[in-house]
Formats: structure tokens, C-alpha cells, sequence
């Protein structure tokens, strides 16, 4: 396959149409980006929901990924959230549970490795969980309030 050095002598010197010259082009551009995030490993996608779910509001999740901005602020507001009377931590608690949903890329915009089958099935046991954890909750107020109620 020609570089675009070889290919834009071959227009100036008219061998090649302007068509042709962008076709080729864009396809030496695709064949660098598939070479280049060849030598970007892709993240598993399993690790990073299990990281998530178990270390999550620590940002363990994030920094595995390589977004280590994102996951130093969810570290900081969780270590910090006992100053604020824990609002930080159940922030982080919710953003990490969305994180879960619906990140599907690493910092490079790669996209995670992995089965897409058990990676769709952790998200759905995380949503039926924290609906269970949900109702769960709100039969052990249900039944404080009967009992304080008698």
C-alpha cells in the first residue's frame, strides 16, 4: 500500500484523480488507526464493572481505565464525605452506578474486551440489585413503622 507521500506525488504528477486520491487517502488513514489502537491493549470490560461495583467510590474502576482525573475526584469525595455528613459519597455511589450502564470505552476510546454477554448481564444484576436493595428497604421501614405504631 502507498504513504501519502508516494500518493500525493502521484496526483501532483497527474497519474491519479482527485476521487481516486481521496479514496486512498482515507483508506491509509483507517489502516494507521487500526495499527494504532493495535498497540492499545483493550481493557477488559468484566474487570472494570467488577472494580466498579466492590471498589467503585474509590475510583479503582477509573484509574484501571486510565481516567485518572475522574477517578482521583471520586477518591477525594469519598475520603473526604464524613466532613459533609456522607452526601459525598452517595454522589459518588450514584455516578459510579451510572458508570456501570454505560461506560463502554477506556480514556483512548477504545472500546472494552471481554464478553458482551456477561458484561450485559452485570448490568443487569446491578440494576435488579439496587431495585431489590430499594425494596428491600422499604419493607424494613414499613415494618419499623408498625412496630412504633403499637
Amino acid at each position: 500500500m502507498l504513504d501519502i507521500a508516494q500518493l500525493d506525488e502521484l496526483k501532483a504528477q497527474g497519474k491519479i484523480s482527485q476521487a481516486d486520491y481521496e479514496t486512498q487517502k482515507k483508506a491509509i488513514y483507517k489502516k494507521a488507526m487500526r495499527e494504532a489502537e493495535g498497540n492499545v491493549s483493550a481493557k477488559n470490560g468484566i474487570i472494570y464493572i467488577l472494580l466498579a461495583w466492590f471498589l467503585g467510590v474509590t475510583g479503582v474502576h477509573n484509574f484501571y481505565v486510565g481516567r485518572w482525573g475522574r477517578g482521583l475526584v471520586q477518591l477525594v469525595l469519598s475520603l473526604t464525605s464524613w466532613l459533609f455528613m456522607f452526601i459525598p459519597l452517595l454522589v459518588v455511589a450514584v455516578w459510579v452506578f451510572f458508570e456501570i450502564l454505560f461506560v463502554n470505552k477506556d480514556v483512548h476510546g477504545v472500546r472494552f474486551s471481554g464478553s458482551r454477554r456477561v458484561i450485559v448481564a452485570l448490568r443487569i444484576i446491578a440494576v435488579v440489585w439496587l431495585a431489590l436493595a430499594f425494596s428491600y428497604s422499604d419493607l424494613i421501614f414499613s415494618a419499623e413503622e408498625i412496630s412504633v405504631n403499637y
